[in-house]
């Protein structure tokens, strides 16, 4: 698919409230066809959402003015009860495909559009979050780099992101390193999703995101890339922008995200060593416990913050030389 042009898509809104990438700019438009007459490669990216039309219809023109010329772009929304459709219809002639149902969570909508998606370069990009100006074309350079020295090259690209809080008003930039080549400090290595793009063989070798997660599979998904074999290349760049607000899943369910957590780590375990694995779980029931003590503390709840001291206390004394795994 071709990208639309800035004249093509209008905002919904006028412009005078909204100026600047991805209102009023779009991406420098480059050549169909790469310098050697070849097909740049199929890019495919799903959109999970619901519910999220305040951001929603920034994120679609995030994607669609990217002037990348082989592109497939994929909604799944979860049968929405805001104006998300709405926004959703007014972009579908440029959407490779659409759907609004229910389904079982943002993991299944993830793969459920990638089943659809033929491209051979994926990714997911949450509807609160951003892509910046050309990272399709960036990535699209990329691996036709790579896949001029191995044609058969498989893998996994990632750059910076720009994190937004809403709430506080405060901004950060993550620029992921190269994860651990082995041992338990793999599982303290993070990557930001909202950046990142890989090739569908790893997708497929993988198994998708696991659907029985719903607040981690980002992190499990790539943390078994890596015990995979995977690395990924990183580039010098900040591709995306990601926002944290009141009503995101992490903020919103923060009692459901710390079981999961736990869960994660007893699956990734199983990679490890077996005298490593008790010391992983210790070290994150330490971690899960220190999320409780901050959280209770800022609400006042002085028992439930005693109660997470004593837990961090027995799972991580401070004679403990357990590794703690940030969450």
């Amino acid at each position: 698919m071709q990208c639309p042009s800035l004249t093509d898509i209008s905002p919904s809104i006028p412009s005078n409230l909204k100026i600047g990438w991805p209102w009023t700019e779009e991406t420098q438009a480059g050549s169909e066809t790469s310098a050697d007459g070849a097909t740049w490669p199929k890019i495919s990216i799903v959109t999970p959402s619901y519910n999220q039309g305040k951001f929603l219809e920034e994120t679609i023109r995030s994607v669609l003015l990217q002037d990348y010329p082989n592109l497939e772009y994929i909604v799944i929304d979860a049968a929405s009860t805001d104006n998300s459709v709405e926004i959703i219809r007014k972009y579908e002639p440029w959407l490779t495909y659409w759907v609004s149902e229910p389904d079982r969570g943002q993991s299944h909508a993830i793969n459920k559009g990638f089943t659809i998606g033929t491209g051979d370069i994926l990714a997911w990009l949450n509807s609160d979050d951003i892509y910046l100006p050309g990272v399709l074309w960036t990535i699209g350079r990329e691996v036709k780099r790579h896949r001029e020295k191995d044609p058969k090259w498989s893998g996994w690209l990632t750059g910076g992101c720009i994190y937004e809080n809403l709430i506080t008003q405060e901004t950060k930039q993550l620029i992921p390193s190269q994860p651990p080549v082995e041992g338990l400090p793999l599982l303290s290595w993070r990557c930001p999703q909202r950046s990142s793009f890989w090739t569908k063989a790893c997708w497929k070798e993988v198994g998708g995101v696991s659907e029985d997660l719903h607040f981690v599979f980002d992190t499990e998904f790539f943390l078994r890339l890596v015990f995979s074999g995977y690395r990924p290349h990183v580039l010098p760049a900040v591709f995306a922008v990601g926002r944290l607000h009141e009503s995101c899943k992490t903020m919103s369910r923060p009692e459901a995200w710390g079981p999961e957590v736990l869960k994660m780590y007893d699956r990734l375990a199983n990679f490890l060593e077996p005298n490593d694995r008790k010391r992983v779980r210790k070290a994150v029931r330490a971690d899960l416990a220190r999320v409780r003590f901050n959280h209770s503390r800022n609400q006042g709840r002085w028992l439930a913050a005693a109660a997470a001291a004593g837990q961090i206390f027995w799972h991580s004394p401070p004679w403990s030389r357990s590794e703690g795994y940030p969450i």
